[in-house]
């Protein structure tokens, strides 16, 4: 586990919690969006046979208790002016619970895809485009902006594996829920979701002005079990407080250990790494791909490799790579419209370097977060006092906490723009091949 110490203060604040693939991270912040306080705990993912990628949520739990603990022992923060909690994290996971909010099996995340075989006969039908039948496409579009997977890699697919191949813990489940419930269901004994929380399950009515609900068209459509989905409250709403021995728990004075995870910040700063792309080309696929395209056979490559290719140019063709991947979902104009303006965060965002190549490659000014690493926790805190009335969305458009504009450089886009036009044909060329390889192991 690591901390990281802000500056200390005497006034209200907020906690907020991110709890992502690679691990739970906890921050106080206060009213104006400056991190206190912020301690992160590595997570693990369990890959099983079969394409099966679990978490065991026990270890979620036990970093959120943790990190809380340094934060409250530390003297920064007084945990008596806490005046909310706020959540965010991985979404497109399934965690089946007990009334009382306790999972009784494992987290089954956004890349497990075991349960494949199921919603390819949900979102198909006589004729199919792209694994859909149109008719059933078109409702799910309308209605929720999206549609369940038909390779399985999301609560629809999660649903249908447990029912069939877990059924005890099925049998067991009061409900399926998303990460962020979850991990609030444990804090205040309630069990409950939002049209935010569930919106990858595909199961509300998403457009402007909708009153939150469950539509039975769309739980018939998608093959789910009413009884098995958390009560639905509005986006935003105020869950509970506390329970007592969760507050006992967090605020006890205990020590922890405390480690700085390894990064790649120093290896991003050497002069070396900072060199003209090599012509080696990554495909970041490691399990298959989601956006634009659907397809679970696919997986990583370096293309272009020879006894001259160096751990250097491989090294930045993985940074590139991922640019690449981001410029080809841009291009597929998913908004509707152009986006001009992106900003880039996590702790990818950190490196300047990072942000150049994705401006150089998209083509477009990328705005860098300050504290990029801690965007998504400071926003949990925010919202949590911007739905307790303590701030007003006027207050929070004027924080724009950008630390540096990266501007496309003629140079570097002109020789980016022939080793994107390759990658952007690899996914053809490939994914025959990629069906073959991978037809028993997705």
């Amino acid at each position: 586990m690591s901390v990281t110490f802000g500056r200390v203060t005497s006034g209200d604040c907020y906690l907020g919690i991110d709890l992502g693939t690679g691990g739970v991270k906890v921050a106080a912040v206060d009213r104006d969006g400056a991190v206190l306080l912020s301690g992160f705990s590595p997570i693990e993912t369990e890959l099983r046979s079969g394409g099966g990628a679990v978490q065991d949520t026990a270890s979620w739990w036990d970093g959120i208790g943790t990190c809380t603990r340094s934060i409250t022992r530390s003297g920064s923060v007084d945990p008596a002016r806490c005046r909310g909690i706020g959540i965010t994290g991985q979404w497109g996971s399934t965690i089946p619970v007990d009334i009382a909010g306790h999972a009784v099996g494992p987290c089954l995340l956004w890349s497990d895809d075991r349960g494949a075989q199921w919603p390819a006969a949900i979102t198909g039908g006589p004729v199919r485009v792209s694994g859909f039948d149109p008719r059933k496409l078109a409702k799910w579009i309308r209605l929720t902006g999206g549609a369940p997977s038909p390779g399985g890699a999301d609560p629809t697919g999660h649903a249908q594996f447990l029912r069939h191949r877990m059924p005890d813990v099925y049998a067991q489940a009061h409900a399926l829920v998303e990460p962020v419930d979850f991990v609030a269901a444990r804090l205040t004994g309630r069990v409950a979701a939002t049209p935010a929380s569930m919106v990858a399950s595909w199961l509300t009515d998403n457009r402007v002005g909708a009153a939150p609900a469950y539509l039975p068209t769309l739980i018939e459509l998608a093959g789910r079990d009413p009884a098995k989905l958390p009560t639905l409250l509005p986006t935003g709403a105020k869950l509970g407080g506390l329970r007592p021995d969760v507050a006992k728990q967090c605020t006890q004075m205990i020590r922890a250990q405390m480690i700085c995870p390894p990064t790649i910040r120093s290896l991003l700063r050497q002069k070396w790494f900072r060199r003209a792309p090599g012509g080696v080309i990554f495909a970041p696929w490691l399990k298959g791909e989601r956006s634009p395209v659907d397809d679970r056979h696919l997986r990583g490559s370096f293309v272009n490799v020879s006894l001259a290719t160096t751990r250097v140019s491989m090294a930045r063709a993985v940074l590139e790579g991922v640019a690449y991947n981001a410029r080809w979902l841009l291009e597929a104009k998913f908004a509707g419209r152009p986006l001009d303006g992106l900003r880039i965060l996590g702790g990818g965002a950190q490196s300047g370097l990072w942000c150049q190549i994705h401006a150089d490659v998209i083509g477009r000014p990328i705005e860098q977060f300050a504290d990029a690493v801690n965007v998504n926790v400071r926003g949990a805190a925010w919202l949590a006092a911007l739905n307790l009335g303590h701030l007003t969305l006027d207050e929070l458009r004027e924080a724009r906490p950008v630390a540096k504009t990266f501007r496309p450089v003629a140079d570097a886009m002109r020789t980016y723009e022939s080793l994107y036009s390759e990658f952007a044909k690899l996914y053809k060329q490939q994914k025959s091949m990629y069906k073959r390889l991978n037809r028993r192991t997705a």
